[in-house]
């Protein structure tokens, strides 16, 4: 497809990328130690912390597929923000303050104080392959824009941003990678209200037009008692149980996921961490709603104006999105959305990359192979270690191109099965570790390679060669591996000899209820 857009576009985007990359250099200038590069120093506020939390996990998936989401399905799937905050006090009062007690440098840090230095090991590499995979995805997302965009093939477009994101990534630390989140979040709203304001301008009777339509169409919350939302149909795309379910082990994800306790981490204290977590959780929910709107406003649009013309021949909403941006929306415009999608894409991608490069740095570089070096080592290191992880990224981005266009598979289902396998696993082990006195390491490997044989049986033969209204619904993978794990590792640790410590187990444990009630520090077990 021939690229929509000007000279006046490519300048808006240069101008973006130039200005993005030198505030993230700029920021990174005064690194001194592994803990300046990495954790930003432990002294951001609040505000800069809750908006790059936002930032590192919407990314280019959320910015291609939650309008494609609307276009296609409706916005059913925003219900699930609701149930994934409930679990939020549990998390942040019991997990996240436990983790951020201890001073760790990564959560895999807790395995090994828990079970052993091999279960850390472990734990770090699953996490290392997830976040690895979830890059892939996003620079897929990416280049799914960029290539109607531009008129440059996928795998330019994913090596492209790709590079452009190393580059601040590798040289600006996590506090660069902040403060170019908070500049990125500006545009990547911009934009998203750019499109919403111009449809509307455009459609003969406005927001009423996208109403009626949203009606018409059953594009709203489709939720009623015949809608199969409150179905046992595993089948079923979205139900109300597999969010309920999901719920639970999101309790644990806060503290568990390296991105987010890394940016926890890198807070001045305590308060700090809650409030930028609380304003990241309620703060998002009318951000991606507008990204919803945006999705219903173009459906609107290709009903009512659209009709005729090449956008209402493409059929899925995530190409008539990129279409429209880039063939419709007005000349200026056009830049400034996809300088958006770029904001969305980096901002995952120096976030990812940041907590790649700590994880591999503490728990296997600095852990296991290479001990005592002086700081300037480690710090260099950690920058080598980051160009490593991104080339590798784009890498995957690429093979997972060629997955989604041989399967005919939604952007947002493979993104969402591939995280709720892999990030379930991690939650499993971490739940085991957390609230089973009777697990050990042998425990949590035996329910490991049980739940991993599990997720890989449904997610080969119920959800990629099933055809899409027989596919097992993507959501309940999430639900599956770290259940899977926890009940198997469970019954292994019944007959299993106790070895690690039991002291780091929060069910029942007085000297971690104790921790919750006060600003007591949790000693070095």
């Amino acid at each position: 497809m021939e690229s929509g857009l000007t000279w006046v576009d490519n300048l808006v985007i240069i101008i973006y990328l130039a200005g993005i990359i030198f505030l993230g250099l700029w920021q990174g200038r005064r690194q001194k130690n592994t803990e300046d590069f990495l954790l930003a120093g432990r002294s951001m506020k609040w505000w800069p912390i809750a908006i790059s939390m936002f930032a590192a996990f919407f990314s280019s998936i959320s910015y291609v597929a939650i309008p494609g989401e609307a276009y296609n399905y409706g916005t059913t799937m925003f219900i699930a923000m609701f149930f994934l905050a409930l679990p939020l006090p549990v998390a942040l009062m019991v997990f996240l303050k436990l983790f951020y007690k201890l001073k760790l440098w990564t959560a895999y840090e807790y395995l090994e104080k828990r079970f052993s230095v091999k279960i850390r090991i472990l734990g770090s590499s699953i996490f290392l392959v997830t976040k690895c995979v979830y890059l892939g995805v996003a620079l897929y997302a990416t280049a799914l824009m960029l290539e109607p965009a531009l008129g440059w093939s996928m795998a330019f477009s994913i090596s492209l941003v790709g590079v452009a994101g190393l580059i601040y990534a590798a040289f600006g630390g996590l506090k660069g990678v902040i403060w170019t989140d908070v500049a990125q979040f500006v545009v990547l709203v911009g934009g998203v209200l750019a499109i919403i304001v111009f449809i509307w301008l455009k459609l003969p009777n406005g927001a009423a037009d996208i109403w009626n339509t949203t009606v018409e169409t059953r594009h709203g919350f489709n939720i009623g008692w015949n809608s199969g939302f409150w179905d046992w149909d595993f089948s079923q795309r979205i139900t109300v149980w597999a969010w309920l379910i999901a719920a639970i082990p999101h309790c644990i994800s806060p503290a568990t996921d390296q991105v987010n306790l890394q940016l926890c981490l890198s807070c001045k204290d305590l308060k700090t961490v809650f409030k930028a977590s609380i304003w990241q959780t309620l703060g998002g929910w009318p951000v991606v709603f507008l990204f919803y709107i945006a999705g219903l406003g173009l459906l609107a649009y290709v009903r009512i104006l659209g009709q005729g013309t090449p956008i209402a021949e493409l059929g899925k909403g995530d190409k008539v999105y990129t279409y429209f941006v880039t063939h419709i929306m007005p000349v200026g415009l056009r830049g400034l959305i996809v300088a958006g999608l770029l904001a969305a894409v980096m901002s995952t991608i120096v976030s990812v990359l940041n907590s790649l490069a700590t994880v591999t740095l503490k728990d296997i570089y600095q852990r296991a192979l290479v001990l005592n070096k002086p700081e300037a080592h480690y710090l260099l290191v950690s920058k080598i270690l980051t160009l490593c992880w991104g080339f590798l990224a784009v890498g995957l981005g690429i093979g997972i191109a060629v997955i989604c266009n041989k399967f005919d598979v939604p952007l947002l289902e493979i993104s969402n099965t591939c995280l709720g396998i892999f990030s379930g696993l991690l939650l499993g082990i971490f739940s085991l570790g957390l609230l089973n006195f009777k697990a050990n390491s042998t425990s949590a490997v035996i329910g490991f390679i049980g739940a991993l044989i599990i997720t890989f049986y449904f997610a080969i033969f119920h959800f990629l060669l099933k055809a899409p209204g027989e596919r097992m619904s993507f959501l309940w993978f999430a639900v599956l591996a770290p259940f899977s794990v926890f009940i198997i590792g469970s019954i292994a640790g019944l007959f299993a000899r106790s070895t690690g410590s039991r002291k780091l187990v929060v069910w029942g444990n007085k000297l971690i209820k104790q921790s919750m009630l006060d600003d007591s520090p949790v000693e070095d077990i």
